[in-house]
């Protein structure tokens, strides 16, 4: 049993180690050192933008991106490809950087002009220094040194300390010189690898919401709220240099002026809350629903007994959809133009119900009559309005002379059309687009 579940445990450290050297492969990791500013390509930029249709306004972006996933793959492979592995990579960066500390100390301290004003070096010296030719500057300073008597030899213990700079440069220069010309190479051919990749630029509204905007409805003041979400997509390799070069000269200077296509949605949801804290008293107010409420009691003295209503919930939501197409121009400014292509509402009225009781008494030649009418009511809705469906219509007569009679009415639905302005935005929402693209 014992040598049974050594086994296992050892299966099990194998398969994690697996698992492990798997993971390590699939993931490729960016060497630590890279520095993506030595890189000319724009791989990664976003400007702001701004798109206004009718009075609400929208913010969002125009970029260009290569996801970190795709770099890091295209990384690992230019590493390859120059002959560095990330270790090495790094290794370079870092005798980069401290050969580069070691030459911009030696040129902070001779550009003190001590030297100079001495008369000990003479000028093609710090020309030589300056101009990054640190071979020629060291031999120019040991030979000085080397020939120097005593008394100038003293007056150039300044320069001891920076011959030791430049003689430290030189070692790391020597000893990594294969390396270092990788490490250039390797940007060279990222940058190269990044131009063949096909990164557009793309217009992006995500979740952009407008602020919320007003309308009516039946005369009560609700607001509804816009949320934009929008791509649209400019592939930079979709015309070849020499050929943009012949079509247009300005495009080469600024990259993100062209044509964008691509399509969006607005969904609109509309806040009805105001309607419908309000719809137990304007429900009498309503066009023929308030006509008909008055028109079954017209036939008598009624008053008005109970009245339960309850408020249910309200949810109205608009979907628009269509394609886009933007021209995006530094110099002549930026359009946009809408193909709205669908337009969806949904309308849901839910648990709106009213029951109401009248009474009314009369009396006819001694005769007293007493008389009870219920009705319910139930509000629904739908895009093309309100639909009131009257129920369970039915009272009860009772007389001095005999007891009470029973009685039904026939039920009835009431339709009548949205009362307000809640569609009319969303009815204008293909015309009037404003894009604005902030360039840098």
């Amino acid at each position: 049993m014992k040598k049974v579940t050594k086994h296992i445990s050892l299966l099990l450290v194998a398969v994690l180690l697996c698992v492990a050297v798997l993971s390590m492969v699939a993931h490729a990791a960016r060497p630590r050192t890279f520095d993506k500013s030595k890189l000319k390509t724009i791989y990664a930029a976003q400007y702001p933008a701004e798109l206004v249709i009718g009075d609400m306004t929208f913010h969002g972006v125009l970029k260009r991106s290569l996801s970190d996933a795709e770099l890091d793959k295209l990384i690992e492979e230019t590493l390859k490809e120059v002959g560095l592995t990330e270790e090495g990579f790094n290794k370079a960066c870092e005798k980069r950087a401290e050969a580069d500390a070691y030459h911009e100390k030696a040129k902070r301290m001779f550009s003190d002009g001590v030297a100079d004003e001495m008369g000990l070096l003479p000028k093609e010296f710090s020309e030589k220094l300056l101009e990054g030719d640190i071979q020629g500057a060291y031999d120019i300073l040991w030979g000085k040194w080397t020939y120097a008597d005593g008394g100038a030899a003293a007056k150039f213990q300044k320069q001891l300390e920076e011959l030791r700079l430049l003689d430290g440069y030189l070692k790391i220069e020597q000893e990594m010189r294969k390396d270092f010309a990788k490490l250039n190479n390797f940007y060279d051919k990222l940058d190269k690898n990044l131009r063949k990749q096909k990164m557009g630029w793309t217009l992006e509204f995500k979740n952009a919401k407008a602020a919320k905007q007003p309308f009516t409805l039946f005369n009560i003041v609700c607001f509804e709220e816009w949320t934009l979400n929008m791509a649209l997509t400019k592939e930079i390799n979709s015309i070849n240099l020499p050929e943009l070069r012949e079509i247009n000269l300005i495009n080469m200077r600024n990259p993100i002026d062209g044509s964008y296509k691509g399509s969006y949605t607005i969904d609109i949801e509309y806040d009805l809350s105001n309607f419908q804290s309000n719809l137990r008293s304007n429900i009498w107010h309503m066009g023929e629903i308030g006509n008909s409420l008055a028109a079954i009691t017209d036939n008598g003295p009624w008053n008005l007994a109970s009245y339960d209503f309850y408020e249910g919930t309200c949810n109205v939501k608009r979907t628009l959809a269509g394609d886009a197409t933007a021209k995006v121009n530094i110099l002549f400014g930026d359009s946009i133009t809408p193909t709205q292509k669908s337009d969806v509402k949904n309308v849901n009225f839910n648990g709106i119900v009213a029951h109401f009781c009248w009474k009314m008494s009369m009396s006819y030649s001694g005769i007293s009559v007493d008389t009870d009418l219920f009705w319910d009511m139930e509000l629904k809705a739908d895009e093309n309005g309100l639909k009131a469906d009257f129920n369970n219509g039915h009272g009860t007569t009772t007389n001095t002379l005999q007891g009470p009679v029973s009685f039904s009415e026939s039920p009835f639905t009431v339709n009548i059309p949205w009362e307000g302005t809640i569609w009319d935005r969303g009815n204008r929402a293909g015309q009037g687009w404003k894009l604005k693209v902030v360039k840098g």
